[in-house]
């Protein structure tokens, strides 16, 4: 599958950085709910009511609406829609996938029985493992997919404990490039040609993640998004 990271919130960059305020009030780190079942269904990661979770059968409907819309579909694969069918297969393999291994593309909602924002998360292609995210337009713009991502990273190093993932961008989808770079903490980019044109390759490793500063921007990000919906409250 062509990841195309199909997410593009717009985030300041004083987000990568808390500020004193934030980081005051924050001191130990944002608290995330670890993996756990609940009712009928698993849930992998949660922080302030964005979910990672396995999927439901109901998600089908929504996930083909998102793949559906050529603004989402643009840079992924052929940029082309794709029908029903196609989405709940697409489902029923992420769900056996998790079933099987305890991970793979995620289930992104608004808590664990709220509204259905896309997904995130990992697949085997060959001998690696790639990262990706798609959401439904209407999330464009907002923290959701970022924090979804930032759970994905935490959940994939920490507790599945990859030892490196990549992730495939379309070389003309430069937002998707830069906000990658950012997660990942990385500059380092392999240009690569695929069946669908040029893409761009970022690697980001478990040892990356966790010695450099990249575990902890990814809990700054959750804590100034914690902060944030605090105060709007």
């Amino acid at each position: 599958m062509s990841n195309t990271l199909g997410l593009r919130p717009r985030w300041p960059e004083k987000d990568f950085a808390m500020n004193e305020e934030c980081r005051t009030h924050h001191a130990p780190g944002p608290s995330i709910r670890p993996s756990h079942a609940h009712a009928d269904v698993t849930v992998f990661a949660e922080f302030n009511g964005v979910c990672l979770r396995a999927w439901r059968d109901s998600d089908v409907d929504a996930y083909a609406q998102l793949v559906d819309d050529r603004r989402v579909m643009r840079y992924i694969g052929a940029g082309q829609v794709r029908n029903r069918q196609v989405a709940k297969a697409e489902v029923e393999g992420f769900t056996q996938e998790i079933r099987q291994q305890g991970w793979s593309r995620f289930a992104v909602s608004l808590g664990e029985n709220g509204p259905f924002v896309g997904y995130v998360g990992f697949a085997r292609i060959g001998d690696e493992i790639d990262f990706g995210g798609r959401s439904l337009f209407q999330y464009w713009g907002s923290d959701v997919p970022a924090v979804a991502m930032c759970l994905a990273l935490e959940y994939g190093f920490q507790t599945v404990r990859f030892g490196e993932i990549f992730a495939k961008i379309n070389a003309r989808n430069l937002s998707a490039i830069h906000i990658t770079q950012k997660f990942f903490g990385v500059q380092a980019r392999e240009s690569v040609e695929t069946e669908f044109g040029p893409h761009v390759k970022i690697r980001l490793t478990r040892d990356q993640f966790l010695s450099g500063n990249r575990a902890k921007t990814n809990r700054d990000y959750l804590a100034r998004y914690e902060y944030r919906q605090r105060k709007s409250r």
